[in-house]
């Protein structure tokens, strides 16, 4: 029953895994500088900030999650073929719009699935045992397009080839290729199932009570054996007499000072995500790097995520929400110190599995804390809210931060901001958890 949606996540994760890695380079390699890289990146995920919610809650408001599912997956498809002309002109505004067209069409479908996978779960924590099909999809696939761009420049044959040099113009186009023909493969199965989620008996009705009601998520985690537990509770009190909208409801969960805290950490943590997305790539050419060592090094990121992904109810059970964000900055911190100082390009394979911590486990509790907390009937609006904060406004400005940080300042100064900024979040993150554990045993 269950697995044509691990599929999905597999072929769709796979799709995005087989060219996003690559682009940077992709249009370094046509002569894009720094500058208008890290620009079009912030624009595209701009326009994700901007166009991926108003999606969603459409979705919700009209029961179009379907439709709009399907239809992201065609945009998407028609999108991809605009990257390599548009590289090919090297005009700098072609590239900032077909980078910024891609990733509107690619904004829609991933929260639309996940909160439609999320809700048909009996335990909403067993989401990460299916996300990490998406990794597994991921590493698989970027590693197999570094091969074959490998492979293209060390054969002859290939190059002398007419149907070759007809299509590809650089080594990195076949990535575009793999990935679009991976998301052809995906539209079929998105016409056998039905993207509204199920409706959820665990959220309380905003609309339909006339009592007060309480949303709570309590973290916990044992110390030793020690028989004390350190319970994270989070008591988000409806105090109003009157019936509300769902969408006042949400305002009112959003605002919580928790959520609040939770959102923030999460942007720092999307501007660490674009630094690395958009430049790390980049540096490791610079170093001369083969593509496959840029393709060992994703797939060592995405066998990261795996075992986080599948035990993540364990371990946001064990350190709260909280704890997991802090051991998310700690690894960000770790990886920005090693990317300034890396001169052998092989020498990243040591730390690419962090990428498990940075997003296997900042996904996917984040997901099932947006899901077990926002009101009913906006579960679509929650899942794309996470996204909007960590790829929409943190991921724009990692990536505009970084292409200005990298055209005047180098890349080694870039990732030590970068490094500077998550140890001061991860400090803030620590301190939190510190204060909310106090609160918690207060309260008891």
């Amino acid at each position: 029953m269950y697995g044509i949606y691990q599929l999905i996540y597999f072929l769709s994760y796979g799709s995005v895994g087989s060219y996003s890695p690559y682009i940077p380079v992709l249009f370094s390699s046509y002569g894009i500088p720094s500058s208008i890289l890290g620009l079009a990146f912030a624009c595209g995920t701009l326009c994700t900030t901007l166009i991926s919610p108003l999606l969603c809650v459409i979705a919700d408001t009209y029961t179009l999650h379907s439709t709009l599912a399907r239809l992201s997956i065609l945009a998407s498809i028609l999108s991809r073929l605009l990257i390599i002309p548009a590289a090919k002109s090297t005009h700098s505004l072609n590239v900032i719009l077909s980078t910024s067209l891609n990733s509107i069409c690619n904004s829609t479908f991933s929260p639309l699935f996940d909160a439609k996978v999320v809700s048909m779960l009996p335990n909403s924590s067993d989401y990460g045992k299916f996300r990490l099909w998406g990794a597994i999809g991921f590493g698989c696939c970027v590693f197999i397009s570094g091969f074959l761009i490998d492979l293209y420049s060390n054969s002859s044959n290939l190059h002398e080839s007419t149907l070759a040099s007809r299509f590809i113009h650089s080594k990195f186009d076949i990535a575009i290729y793999l990935g679009l023909l991976l998301l052809i493969s995906v539209l079929p199965f998105c016409f056998c199932i039905d993207f509204t989620p199920n409706k959820s008996i665990s959220h309380p009705d905003p609309v339909n009570s006339d009592s007060n009601h309480t949303f709570e998520l309590i973290e916990s985690h044992e110390q030793g054996d020690s028989d004390l537990e350190d319970n994270d509770n989070i008591v988000l009190e409806n105090t109003s007499t009157q019936r509300r909208s769902e969408f006042h409801s949400f305002w009112q969960w959003m605002t919580d000072i928790h959520v609040v805290v939770f959102f923030l950490i999460l942007l720092i943590s999307g501007l660490g995500n674009g630094m690395i997305e958009t430049f790390l790539f980049v540096r490791l050419n610079e170093l001369g790097a083969t593509s496959r060592v840029l393709g060992i090094s994703r797939l060592l990121m995405c066998l990261g995520e795996l075992p986080f992904f599948h035990y993540n109810e364990q371990l946001v059970s064990r350190f709260g929400v909280f704890g997991v964000l802090g051991i998310v900055q700690c690894a960000y911190c770790v990886r920005f110190f090693w990317y300034s100082v890396l001169q052998n390009p092989w020498n990243v394979v040591y730390v690419e599995v962090l990428h498990g911590i940075t997003y296997g486990a900042l996904w996917g509790t984040s997901s099932v804390f947006a899901h077990q907390i926002a009101p009913a009937g906006l579960e679509a609006t929650a899942q794309s809210l996470v996204g909007l904060i960590h790829w929409g406004i943190g991921f724009t400005l990692g990536s505009t931060l970084g292409g200005v940080l990298y055209e005047h300042v180098g890349a080694v100064n870039t990732f030590r901001c970068g490094l500077i900024i998550t140890t001061f979040t991860f400090i803030t993150t620590c301190v939190f958890k510190l204060i909310y554990s106090e609160r918690s045993h207060s309260r008891r």
